[in-house]
């Protein structure tokens, strides 16, 4: 099980990543492949993932929100995403955004449910969603190979608590930064070991 900390990713765009002693992955962000199918895109290779894979895709990406508007990107999308990747031997790298929506350098909201928390709170909320996500995925028989804590998190991320830089770049502030990305490590680690 390998745990990273702010990949970048883009809609069904190849990229390799490295992580010590491991080998490279291709990847793809596929997160919005079922709204766009759903919008009716037409593929001309067939299914996309099909022909990404034998283009030598071998990890798909999908970002999770927490409590998205209208479901999207949220778990049961993502859940069925993965079971169609998982079918066609595609590995997983499953994106927690820690937000209801995106989150990147200028955006790290954390979700409405999570408003008003104490540090505290926050990372024990970060533990909790984050196992319940990950069991998830592993009951359904699509444990992820890589779990990404946060996303675009070189300010911080579930802002204020854990946001660092400028202003908050502060001895306090990294250390709830590195309480809450700790917290988010050992809930996969629980479940995935």
């Amino acid at each position: 099980m390998r745990v990273a900390v702010g990949l970048i990713g883009a809609l069904l765009l190849a990229a390799s990543a490295m992580t010590a002693g491991a080998q490279p992955m291709r990847c793809a962000d596929v997160s919005a492949l079922d709204d766009v199918e759903a919008a009716g895109a037409v593929f001309v290779d067939g299914d996309p993932l099909l022909a990404l894979r034998d283009r030598g895709l071998d990890t798909v990406r999908l970002r999770l929100w927490h409590t998205p508007e209208g479901g999207r990107d949220g778990l049961d999308a993502m859940l069925a995403l993965a079971a169609r990747a998982d079918a066609l031997g595609l590995d997983l790298l499953l994106d927690l955004h820690y937000s209801d929506t995106w989150a990147d350098p200028g955006h790290q909201e954390p979700p409405l449910a999570w408003t008003g928390l104490d540090a505290a709170t926050l990372a024990d909320s970060v533990r909790q969603y984050t196992r319940r996500v990950v069991e998830a995925f592993d009951r359904q028989g699509t444990p992820p190979a890589v779990v990404q804590i946060g996303n675009e998190i070189t300010g911080g991320m579930l802002w204020p608590t854990g946001r660092v830089g400028g202003a908050f770049d502060t001895p306090g502030q990294w250390r709830q930064l590195a309480s809450l990305v700790r917290a988010g490590a050992e809930a996969v680690r629980e479940v995935l070991g």
